[in-house]
Protein backbone atom coordinates (compact mmCIF):
# COMPACT_ATOMS: atom_id res chain seq x y z
CA UNK A 1 0.00 0.00 0.00
CA UNK A 2 2.84 2.40 0.81
CA UNK A 3 4.47 1.87 -2.57
CA UNK A 4 1.15 2.55 -4.29
CA UNK A 5 0.75 5.74 -2.27
CA UNK A 6 4.13 6.95 -3.53
CA UNK A 7 3.40 5.95 -7.10
CA UNK A 8 -0.02 7.56 -7.00
CA UNK A 9 0.94 10.63 -5.04
CA UNK A 10 0.33 12.81 -8.09
CA UNK A 11 -3.31 11.82 -7.67
CA UNK A 12 -3.36 13.97 -4.61
CA UNK A 13 -3.14 16.73 -7.01
CA UNK A 14 -5.85 15.78 -9.17
CA UNK A 15 -8.62 13.93 -7.57
CA UNK A 16 -11.62 15.40 -9.05
CA UNK A 17 -12.98 15.86 -12.31
CA UNK A 18 -14.21 14.76 -15.60
CA UNK A 19 -14.42 15.27 -19.28
CA UNK A 20 -15.40 17.37 -22.18
CA UNK A 21 -14.38 17.87 -25.75
CA UNK A 22 -14.72 21.34 -27.09
CA UNK A 23 -12.41 24.29 -26.96
CA UNK A 24 -8.83 24.04 -28.11
CA UNK A 25 -6.13 25.77 -26.15
CA UNK A 26 -6.27 28.98 -28.18
CA UNK A 27 -10.05 29.28 -28.33
CA UNK A 28 -11.93 31.90 -26.26
CA UNK A 29 -12.74 30.95 -22.67
CA UNK A 30 -16.39 31.31 -21.59
CA UNK A 31 -16.93 34.46 -19.57
CA UNK A 32 -18.79 32.92 -16.65
CA UNK A 33 -17.03 30.06 -14.78
CA UNK A 34 -20.18 29.58 -12.67
CA UNK A 35 -22.03 28.43 -15.81
CA UNK A 36 -19.42 25.78 -16.64
CA UNK A 37 -20.69 22.48 -15.27
CA UNK A 38 -19.04 20.16 -17.80
CA UNK A 39 -15.34 20.42 -18.53
CA UNK A 40 -12.04 18.75 -19.15
CA UNK A 41 -8.70 20.11 -18.12
CA UNK A 42 -5.25 18.87 -19.06
CA UNK A 43 -2.19 19.91 -17.15
CA UNK A 44 0.68 19.23 -14.80
CA UNK A 45 0.75 18.72 -11.05
CA UNK A 46 3.32 18.44 -8.33
CA UNK A 47 2.37 17.19 -4.89
CA UNK A 48 4.68 17.88 -1.98
CA UNK A 49 4.09 15.66 1.04
CA UNK A 50 5.33 17.81 3.90
CA UNK A 51 6.18 14.97 6.29
CA UNK A 52 8.46 13.48 3.63
CA UNK A 53 9.70 16.83 2.27
CA UNK A 54 9.46 15.30 -1.18
CA UNK A 55 7.62 16.24 -4.35
CA UNK A 56 5.77 13.96 -6.76
CA UNK A 57 5.36 15.46 -10.26
CA UNK A 58 2.95 14.17 -12.87
CA UNK A 59 0.43 14.99 -15.57
CA UNK A 60 -3.34 14.94 -15.34
CA UNK A 61 -6.39 14.72 -17.53
CA UNK A 62 -9.51 15.54 -15.56
CA UNK A 63 -13.09 15.31 -16.79
CA UNK A 64 -16.09 16.60 -14.85
CA UNK A 65 -19.76 16.04 -15.72
CA UNK A 66 -22.18 16.75 -12.91
CA UNK A 67 -21.80 13.91 -10.40
CA UNK A 68 -19.47 11.95 -12.66
CA UNK A 69 -15.72 12.35 -12.31
CA UNK A 70 -12.94 10.76 -14.36
CA UNK A 71 -9.30 11.49 -13.74
CA UNK A 72 -6.24 10.04 -15.43
CA UNK A 73 -2.86 10.41 -13.69
CA UNK A 74 0.33 10.07 -15.69
CA UNK A 75 4.02 10.07 -14.89
CA UNK A 76 6.09 13.06 -16.10
CA UNK A 77 7.01 11.07 -19.23
CA UNK A 78 3.39 10.16 -20.00
CA UNK A 79 2.95 6.63 -18.62
CA UNK A 80 -0.44 5.97 -17.02
CA UNK A 81 -0.18 5.69 -13.24
CA UNK A 82 -3.85 5.39 -12.28
CA UNK A 83 -7.41 6.23 -13.22
CA UNK A 84 -9.90 7.64 -10.72
CA UNK A 85 -13.64 7.39 -11.30
CA UNK A 86 -16.74 8.48 -9.44
CA UNK A 87 -20.45 8.42 -10.23
CA UNK A 88 -23.60 8.78 -8.14
CA UNK A 89 -23.07 5.44 -6.39
CA UNK A 90 -19.39 4.58 -6.11
CA UNK A 91 -15.79 5.65 -6.58
CA UNK A 92 -12.70 3.71 -7.65
CA UNK A 93 -8.97 3.97 -8.20
CA UNK A 94 -7.46 1.58 -10.75
CA UNK A 95 -3.69 1.38 -11.12
CA UNK A 96 -1.82 0.77 -14.36
CA UNK A 97 -1.34 -2.91 -13.44
CA UNK A 98 -5.08 -3.40 -12.92
CA UNK A 99 -5.24 -3.29 -9.12
CA UNK A 100 -8.53 -1.66 -8.07
CA UNK A 101 -9.71 0.09 -4.90
CA UNK A 102 -13.36 1.04 -4.36
CA UNK A 103 -15.38 3.09 -1.90
CA UNK A 104 -18.42 5.34 -1.78
CA UNK A 105 -16.60 8.56 -2.66
CA UNK A 106 -13.20 9.62 -3.93
CA UNK A 107 -12.78 11.73 -0.82
CA UNK A 108 -13.10 8.69 1.45
CA UNK A 109 -11.00 6.56 -0.88
CA UNK A 110 -8.14 9.06 -0.86
CA UNK A 111 -7.80 8.89 2.91
CA UNK A 112 -8.19 5.11 2.94
CA UNK A 113 -5.76 4.33 0.10
CA UNK A 114 -3.30 7.21 0.16
CA UNK A 115 -3.47 8.23 3.80
CA UNK A 116 -4.21 11.88 3.05
CA UNK A 117 -7.32 14.04 3.08
CA UNK A 118 -8.11 15.52 -0.33
CA UNK A 119 -10.61 18.32 -1.01
CA UNK A 120 -12.28 16.29 -3.71
CA UNK A 121 -15.65 18.06 -3.70
CA UNK A 122 -14.04 21.49 -3.45
CA UNK A 123 -11.42 21.20 -6.20
CA UNK A 124 -13.95 21.29 -9.02
CA UNK A 125 -14.82 24.81 -7.86
CA UNK A 126 -11.30 26.00 -7.07
CA UNK A 127 -9.94 25.03 -10.50
CA UNK A 128 -12.62 27.32 -11.99
CA UNK A 129 -11.61 30.17 -9.69
CA UNK A 130 -14.70 29.85 -7.51
CA UNK A 131 -15.37 29.44 -3.83
CA UNK A 132 -16.58 26.04 -2.70
CA UNK A 133 -20.24 26.66 -1.76
CA UNK A 134 -20.14 24.17 1.13
CA UNK A 135 -16.85 25.41 2.60
CA UNK A 136 -16.40 27.83 5.49
CA UNK A 137 -14.53 30.81 4.02
CA UNK A 138 -12.20 32.61 6.44
CA UNK A 139 -10.24 34.65 3.90
CA UNK A 140 -11.02 35.96 0.42
CA UNK A 141 -8.70 38.30 -1.50
CA UNK A 142 -9.39 39.58 -5.02
CA UNK A 143 -7.01 41.05 -7.58
CA UNK A 144 -7.57 44.34 -9.43
CA UNK A 145 -9.74 42.54 -12.01
CA UNK A 146 -12.09 41.09 -9.41
CA UNK A 147 -10.70 37.56 -9.67
CA UNK A 148 -9.68 35.51 -6.66
CA UNK A 149 -6.06 35.98 -5.64
CA UNK A 150 -6.23 33.83 -2.52
CA UNK A 151 -8.84 31.93 -0.59
CA UNK A 152 -8.96 30.11 2.74
CA UNK A 153 -11.73 27.53 3.16
CA UNK A 154 -11.91 25.06 6.02
CA UNK A 155 -8.29 23.90 6.52
CA UNK A 156 -7.21 24.69 2.94
CA UNK A 157 -5.33 27.69 1.56
CA UNK A 158 -5.73 28.29 -2.17
CA UNK A 159 -3.55 30.73 -4.11
CA UNK A 160 -4.34 31.70 -7.71
CA UNK A 161 -1.18 32.61 -9.61
CA UNK A 162 -2.24 32.93 -13.26
CA UNK A 163 -5.40 33.17 -15.36
CA UNK A 164 -6.38 32.75 -19.00
CA UNK A 165 -6.15 35.94 -21.00
CA UNK A 166 -9.49 35.49 -22.76
CA UNK A 167 -12.90 36.12 -21.33
CA UNK A 168 -13.99 37.95 -18.23
CA UNK A 169 -13.21 36.83 -15.65
CA UNK A 170 -11.59 33.83 -17.39
CA UNK A 171 -10.29 30.68 -15.71
CA UNK A 172 -7.20 29.87 -13.62
CA UNK A 173 -4.15 28.39 -15.32
CA UNK A 174 -1.97 28.04 -12.21
CA UNK A 175 -2.88 27.54 -8.57
CA UNK A 176 -1.61 26.14 -5.28
CA UNK A 177 -3.77 24.16 -2.84
CA UNK A 178 -2.24 23.58 0.56
CA UNK A 179 -2.96 22.32 4.07
CA UNK A 180 -0.79 21.10 6.95
CA UNK A 181 -0.08 17.75 5.25
CA UNK A 182 0.51 18.52 1.59
CA UNK A 183 0.86 21.17 -1.07
CA UNK A 184 -0.51 20.73 -4.57
CA UNK A 185 0.77 22.84 -7.43
CA UNK A 186 -1.35 22.67 -10.59
CA UNK A 187 -0.66 24.16 -14.00
CA UNK A 188 -3.60 23.92 -16.41
CA UNK A 189 -2.39 23.80 -20.01
CA UNK A 190 -5.77 23.29 -21.68
CA UNK A 191 -9.46 23.72 -20.93
CA UNK A 192 -12.17 21.95 -22.94
CA UNK A 193 -15.96 22.22 -22.80
CA UNK A 194 -19.14 20.72 -24.28
CA UNK A 195 -20.02 17.39 -25.86
CA UNK A 196 -18.06 15.13 -23.55
CA UNK A 197 -18.85 11.44 -23.59
CA UNK A 198 -17.69 9.28 -20.72
CA UNK A 199 -14.92 6.85 -21.73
Amino acid sequence: MASFARMAAPLLAAFIVTGCAGLAKHDPIPADPVAIDVFELNGRVNVKVKAENKGYPGKIRWQHRGLEEDLWIYSPIGNLVAKLEQDEETASITTADGEAYKAGTLSFLARDVLGYDLPVDALQFWVRGLEWPKGATTQRVQDDKGRLASLAQDKWQITFLAWTAEGAPGLPTKLYVENDEMRLSMVIDQWKFRNLDRE
